[in-house]
């Protein structure tokens, strides 16, 4: 049995490329990279991870409805 993020492929453990897998991860502000059992998302200049999307708020708006709030 192989970890998760992992499939078994002819007896051995070899790493899903969820990016592949699953397309729009990260998406619609960010871009999806494949690790080791795993992923991450690069997002843009301005917006934040918000779970596996790049969809929170822009950085920028974000402080500024801190600072009126």
């Amino acid at each position: 049995m192989c970890k998760e993020g992992y499939e078994e492929i002819n007896g051995t453990c070899l790493d899903k490329d969820e990016c592949t897998l699953i397309p729009g991860l990260c998406s619609p502000h960010g871009t999806c990279e494949n690790t080791p059992g795993s992923f991450a998302c690069n997002c843009d200049l301005g917006f934040k991870q918000d779970g596996v999307d790049c969809n929170g708020m822009p950085l920028a708006c974000h402080f500024c409805k801190l600072l009126i709030s």
